[in-house]
């Protein structure tokens, strides 16, 4: 759904996995560009690159790496949380004014405009659903990140 976003709101958009797999996926969401981090786990390519990166990983990478691709006063945004420190050396932000920040979720006023403009572009999550006497079958896809995007019980 950031792709999507991100898109209609005129940001050229470049989606980061770690799966070639999902490039096609990335770009019908939207997507310009893409970069497979398992095989351009340095980002040399891309350094001093971007304004912003929305990272919705719950998963541990070079974070150093990550941030080295943003150009001077660049975002970092966590909306996810990788399970151990994300690891970046304050030099690497103070030299360029860079910055690392998080949200968990925005203010009422902030979800209202979302949505509304969400509904006003067609921007639509993508979820799996799954009955809820399924919910042992959807926790163990969640636990093996096999579920594509978000996993919706039905009762």
């Amino acid at each position: 759904m950031a792709l999507q976003f991100a898109n209609k709101m005129g940001a050229e958009v470049t989606a980061i996995s770690t799966s070639d797999s999902k490039k096609q996926e990335a770009e019908s969401f939207g997507a310009h560009h893409f970069i497979n981090s398992r095989e351009d786990s340095t980002f040399a390519k891309h350094l001093n690159k971007f304004d912003l990166i929305i990272s919705t990983v719950f998963a541990d990478m070079d974070w150093q790496a990550l941030v080295n691709t943003l150009r001077s006063n660049g975002k970092l945004c966590f909306i996810g949380a990788p399970p151990q420190p994300a690891v970046v050396n304050a030099f690497s932000l103070l030299m360029k004014q860079r910055s690392a920040t998080g949200s968990v979720i925005g203010s009422p006023a902030m979800i209202k405009d979302m949505l509304e403009f969400s509904a006003a572009h067609g921007v639509r999550p993508v979820i799996e659903k799954m009955p809820l006497k399924d919910v042992n079958l959807a926790l163990q896809k969640v636990a093996n990140n096999t579920v594509r995007y978000r996993m919706v019980l039905e009762v």
